[in-house]
C-alpha cells in the first residue's frame, strides 16, 4: 500500500533564528550562537540557546522534508534510548543532567537511501543533488542547542539538555549510491515533538513551504518563521525590523539594502497569505505595523 505523503511537518518551537536569508555571494558559514526567546509553561522557565552555521533556505528544505518522515511514519521509526549507546552519544554529541532514561534521552532513527530522499524532496537522482543533501546534513549535524528548564519559583535547573539536531551516516558502497543506506539520528527534541505531548511545537504546510521555495528559496524562510513565531488562532504583530531580524539574523542601516529587504519581505508577506488560503491573514497598518494572525489550515 502506497503511503499518503504528509501535509504537515511539526518542528520544536523557536528553532527558526538559526535559519537565515543570505547573501548569494557570500558562501561563508559564520558559527554563531543564538539566545531564543524564553518560553514559560506550568511553573517553568525554559531556555534555548544554539550554536549554529548560518543555516540557509536549502538546509531548511532538507530539515523539513526529513522530520516530515518523523511525523508521518510513527510506527517504521526506530526509537533508540541514547543512554545505552556510548556512540550515538558521542555522536549525538549529547549531554543530559540529570542522565535519566525518558523522553529527554530517546533519538529516533530514520533508515533510508539517498534515491527516497530526492524524490521527496523532488529532486532528480543525480550524483549532484546527493551532494547538496550531503552538505545540508552536515551543517544540520553541526549545529549544537542546549535546553535549560528551571523551576520559576525557585530558579532551580530540572534539565540541562545539550545535543546536536542530527547526525547521519551514509554507506560509500556500491558505486551506484541510488540505494545506498543513509541512517539519520534526530535529536530528543525530535521525540519530544513527535511521541512527548508537548506543546512547544510549530506547524508548517508542506505544500505551501513548497510553492515558496519555487517562487524564492527565500520565502520559505520567511513563512516558516512566521510559522514558527505565530500560533494558531493567534494574532502577533511585528514592526517590518522585527521580521528583518527574524529572516535575516540582522537588521542593517545601509538604505538601499533596507529598502530591498523591506520590498522582498511585504512580497513574501503577499504569496504567504495567497498560497496558505488565507490560513495567514496579514495587514499592514498605517503605523506600517504588520498585523499576522493564523487559523487552522488542517482539511477535514
Amino acid at each position: 500500500m502506497r503511503k499518503k505523503k504528509p501535509e504537515f511537518v511539526q518542528l520544536f518551537k523557536n528553532v527558526s533564528p538559526i535559519f537565515v536569508i543570505k547573501n548569494n555571494n557570500n558562501r561563508q558559514r559564520v558559527v554563531k550562537e543564538r539566545k531564543l526567546e524564553e518560553l514559560k509553561a506550568g511553573g517553568y522557565r525554559i531556555k534555548v540557546e544554539f550554536s549554529a552555521p548560518e543555516l540557509d533556505a536549502y538546509d531548511l528544505r532538507t530539515l523539513v522534508y526529513l522530520a516530515a518522515n518523523v511525523n508521518a511514519d510513527k510506527e517504521s521509526l526506530g526509537i533508540e534510548e541514547s543512554l545505552d549507546n556510548m556512540g550515538l552519544i558521542e555522536a549525538l554529541r549529547l549531554r543530559l543532567q540529570p542522565a535519566q532514561k525518558g523522553k529527554y534521552s530517546k533519538a529516533i532513527i530514520l533508515e533510508t537511501n539517498w534515491s527516497k530522499i530526492l524524490s521527496q524532496i523532488g529532486l532528480k537522482y543525480h550524483p549532484d543533488n546527493i551532494e547538496k543533501i550531503k552538505r545540508s546534513l552536515k551543517y544540520l549535524q553541526m549545529s549544537i542547542f542546549t535546553i535549560k528548564v528551571k523551576e520559576e519559583e525557585t530558579g532551580k535547573t530540572v534539565l540541562d539538555l545539550t545535543s546536536s539536531l542530527m547526525m547521519f551516516q551514509a554507506d560509500s558502497l556500491p558505486e551506484d549510491k541510488r540505494n545506498n543506506k543513509v541512517v539519520i539520528a534526530f535529536s530528543p527534541l525530535f521525540y519530544l515533538v513527535a511521541f512527548g505531548k508537548t506543546k512547544f511545537k510549530s506547524t508548517v504546510n508542506i505544500e505551501v513551504f513548497q510553492k515558496l521555495f519555487e517562487i524564492d528559496i527565500n520565502m520559505a524562510i520567511v513563512y516558516y518563521a512566521l510559522c514558527d513565531a505565530v500560533d494558531f488562532g493567534k494574532e502577533r504583530e511585528f514592526t517590518i525590523e522585527e521580521l528583518e531580524y527574524m529572516c535575516y539574523g540582522n537588521v542593517v542601516e545601509d538604505r538601499r539594502t533596507k529598502s530591498k529587504r523591506k520590498k522582498f519581505l511585504l512580497d513574501s508577506l503577499k504569496e504567504i497569505e495567497r498560497l496558505s488560503n488565507k490560513s495567514f491573514i496579514i495587514k499592514l497598518d498605517r503605523k506600517g505595523k504588520i498585523k499576522v494572525k493564523r487559523i487552522p489550515d488542517r482539511k477535514k
